[in-house]
């Protein structure tokens, strides 16, 4: 039983970074084709961004912050 809920937590993991990073918590469009198109692009944005982080040694930021925080963040730097 362990190793299904660790499946799922890695599944989860990512359901999660891709509604946080790319906003796919709702389909944009109508129509089962554009939503899938939609779902496609999201799933190799996030491939990009996870081969990036892999090749350039640099892990992804698996923390959490609210947009207000990462709003002051923009505006400090």
């Amino acid at each position: 039983m362990r190793h299904l809920y660790q499946r799922r937590a890695g599944i989860e993991g990512t359901t999660n970074q891709v509604a946080n990073s790319i906003g796919l918590r709702k389909a944009r469009y109508r129509g089962r084709k554009k939503v899938q198109l939609e779902y496609y692009l999201g799933a190799t944005a996030i491939n990009i961004t996870r081969l990036d982080a892999y090749f350039t040694h640099q892990p992804l930021d698996r923390t959490h912050s609210s947009r207000l925080i990462r709003l002051h963040a923009a505006t400090t730097n």
